[in-house]
């Protein structure tokens, strides 16, 4: 297993039973392995298990739903990626659609700012250190030093060492907390939505929602892995049966309601692009679009996605009819593209950098896709075409099973030659097959939307 997913954890083994505590535990423990991972240190010690289902002592009941409330709602889409920021604009256009009077804000972060629209109405998040209580401080950490002591003396000394680090998140966070309330008060906010829960600011707003009796929804983006344990928020929206069974390989301990809706990041219909407008491909080649994954390796400190990149390599260094144009992940940095470079001048197998924004019009440029876990390649099985996860174990340990039927799934050089040169279409019945196992059947917005409405302070709201 991945030195991230041990590391992570342990943090989670020692943070869940201080979390009914004191609210500032659940944002230190997403900030304390992010910034911090012990790097494979707890791979030596025995895993030791998850505390009774939390009950969050501090937390205020959720807003009484017979008071008189507006729906608003705010979004933290997290990143400029489509697939957050979008699925929230989604599910903000279906709620104006069915819920008169109904407001959606995004948090915009002095800090760590998202890309917004103009027509996006947005709530300033001051992310600067204000009100901070040193004696609380202390008190924290002597508690969070006497559950490890208890729990695993070998721990406290890796704990002693990050302590520095341990006291200026826990001072930011008291700030970002006592900000964040202040928001959520001010602007009458009645649900905080997130693709991330675990994310700096989503975390933060997390607790500040719990301590207003704000309800908090968290929506499935990306293919889900270990690193989705916990789930702290009231609801988590996810896609369809392959991810709910994806969601096994956390814990069994579950503190949300977890609901199938459907997946948020694709619609279900392919792009419509004619074969004929398609530019830029090398005259008597065929086109092989790669979805780089390679950023994994630095994440989830292992060799999974590396292992799968050098596959493709050696796979298409011996196809010569075949151009491969490689998409970078969007979180990408130079490094990441030498350790790329690398492998693929270690083979001798030419490439480019694909140079189109859009996803679906990327694909639908390609003769054939494939990638080691990026759920990009769910666009490809929406437009039909040629298509293949290069899976290996290391990715099981990530993710579980492979999250895509055997038939669009390789594990060797050879198997991947063979998939590439036979250039197969995928049958209608195949890909609605993985579309419905993947995703569901239904509108995900709408679903969410219903989800929301039935949960929230209705009294004064009217559907349209």
């Amino acid at each position: 297993m991945s030195k991230r997913v041990l590391a992570w954890e342990r943090w989670v083994d020692i943070f869940s039973p201080l979390l009914s505590i004191a609210p500032e535990y659940f944002p230190l423990l997403c900030n304390q392995y992010f910034r911090t991972s012990l790097r494979g240190d707890y791979e030596s010690l025995e895993r030791a298990p998850i505390d009774a289902q939390i009950a969050w002592k501090w937390a205020k009941p959720v807003i009484d739903k017979d008071e008189p409330h507006e729906l608003r709602v705010l979004f933290d889409p997290n990143s400029n990626r489509p697939n957050c920021v979008g699925a929230c604009r989604k599910i903000e256009k279906e709620l104006k659609k069915t819920v008169r009077g109904c407001s959606c804000f995004y948090i915009e972060s002095t800090r760590k700012p998202v890309e917004l629209l103009s027509e996006d109405c947005s709530l300033i998040f001051h992310d600067r250190i204000r009100v901070i209580n040193p004696f609380r401080c202390i008190v924290l950490i002597t508690t969070m030093l006497h559950h490890i002591w208890r729990k695993n003396r070998r721990l406290v000394g890796h704990i002693m060492r990050l302590l520095p680090q341990i006291l200026r998140s826990l001072i930011i966070i008291q700030s970002r907390i006592y900000e964040a309330r202040r928001v959520l008060r001010e602007n009458h906010i009645t649900w905080f939505i997130t693709p991330n829960e675990q994310s700096g600011i989503s975390s933060v707003f997390l607790v500040a929602a719990r301590l207003e009796g704000i309800k908090v929804g968290q929506f499935l983006h990306g293919m889900p892995t270990r690193l989705y344990t916990p789930s702290f928020s009231d609801v988590f929206w996810i896609w369809g049966p392959v991810t709910a069974r994806m969601l096994q390989c956390k814990r069994h301990d579950s503190y949300s309601e977890i609901i199938e809706t459907g997946s948020l990041e694709f619609s279900g219909e392919p792009a419509v692009i004619q074969k004929e407008e398609i530019s830029g491909q090398e005259i008597g080649k065929y086109r092989l679009l790669i979805l780089s994954q390679l950023i994994g390796d630095d994440l989830w400190k292992t060799t999974a996605f590396s292992k799968a990149m050098e596959t493709m390599a050696l796979a298409m260094s011996e196809l010569d009819e075949w151009h491969v144009v490689i998409r970078i992940h969007p979180q990408a940095d130079r490094y990441i593209k030498e350790k790329l470079e690398h492998l693929f001048a270690e083979v001798g197998c030419a490439y480019s950098y694909s140079s189109t924004e859009a996803l679906d019009q990327d694909i639908a440029e390609s003769d054939f896709v494939c990638t080691a876990s990026s759920s990009g390649i769910i666009e490809a099985i929406i437009q039909k075409k040629p298509l293949c996860l290069v899976w290996n174990e290391e990715l099981e340990k990530i993710h579980g099973d492979s999250f895509l039927p055997r038939e669009m799934v390789t594990r060797t050089v050879d198997e991947l030659i063979s998939m590439v040169s036979a250039t197969k279409s995928l049958s209608n019945e195949l890909c609605q097959s993985a579309i419905t196992e993947l995703m569901g059947s239904v509108e995900a917005s709408r679903l969410v939307c219903q989800n929301i409405i039935s949960n929230a302070p209705l009294r004064t709201l009217s559907k349209s």
